[in-house]
């Protein structure tokens, strides 16, 4: 204990402008506004899940975290940045089986807030919440986690289909099956906005542009999982205070520590 962190690691002077530690982790003592934690990812990922376990739908938290990331392209969007690259990272196990999974259900709740959006596009703000759950929820995970922003969500709503439309999911991992891949390259006119699901191969090196909202929740004294935190920090011009990271309890507290 006397020798780690403090003897492996030096911590260098970071400009204003680069999201680092101190965005997300601060101390014992105080609280980020950018990190959420979460407590119920076992209801979708159990602890000690094998391969063949079923994964029977996302977790609220993981969902609220989605809502939070088509928020933040709305707003990126509103802000001129609507042909930037835009990535959400999904960490929750080291089974390429159900990444998959959790992809898939990534992929259906999205399409539940598009057909959401679609219905009411025609609405006045008042009357889409009043008449559909998905936009009155967009309208609460925006009062709880983007209320310190200049925009409101009144001038955010008819950004939304444009921005939720152009949203992407895909699972990344060594036996990836489905066609795709991540192809920053190919988008780079109109700029890719992702949901990129993944464990290994997003811990090891794997380029994320635009990584703005990280949903997080993995055993934290592994190497591979204190690295990630690598993921998190970067220069997010224009956008660092749209950046959010879900994570679990544990891992928190040794990130803080670290």
């Amino acid at each position: 204990d006397d020798l780690f962190p403090e003897d492996y690691m030096v911590r260098i002077p970071i400009p204003d402008n680069y999201v680092g530690q101190q965005h997300f982790f601060l101390s014992d003592d105080d609280d980020s506004e950018h990190t959420i934690n979460i407590d119920d990812h076992e209801t979708m990922v159990p602890a000690k899940a094998k391969k063949d376990t079923p994964i029977h739908q996302l977790s609220d938290s993981l969902k609220e975290a989605i809502r939070v990331f088509v928020l933040s392209t709305a707003v990126r969007s509103s802000r001129g940045q609507s042909k930037s690259h835009s990535t959400m990272l999904v960490n929750v196990t080291h089974l390429t089986a159900l990444q998959d999974k959790v992809d898939e259900f990534i992929g259906e709740y999205l399409d539940e807030i598009k057909n959401a959006i679609d219905l009411t596009a025609g609405f006045n703000v008042s009357k889409a919440i009043e008449r559909s759950l998905i936009i009155s929820q967009l309208q609460g995970t925006f009062k709880r986690h983007y209320s310190n922003v200049s925009e409101s969500f009144d001038q955010l709503f008819n950004l939304l289909k444009p921005c939720v439309f152009k949203i992407q999911n895909l699972a990344v991992h060594s036996s990836s099956s489905n066609g795709k891949s991540l192809d920053y390259g190919a988008y780079k006119e109109n700029g890719l906005s992702v949901i990129v699901t993944g464990g290994h191969k997003l811990s090891r090196g794997l380029t994320l542009e635009g990584l703005t909202v990280s949903y997080f929740a993995r055993n934290s004294k592994m190497y591979d999982t204190l690295m990630q935190m690598c993921r998190w920090f970067g220069y997010r011009p224009g956008y660092d205070d749209l950046c959010k990271l879900f994570i679990t309890s544990e891992s928190h507290e040794w990130y803080t520590f670290i």
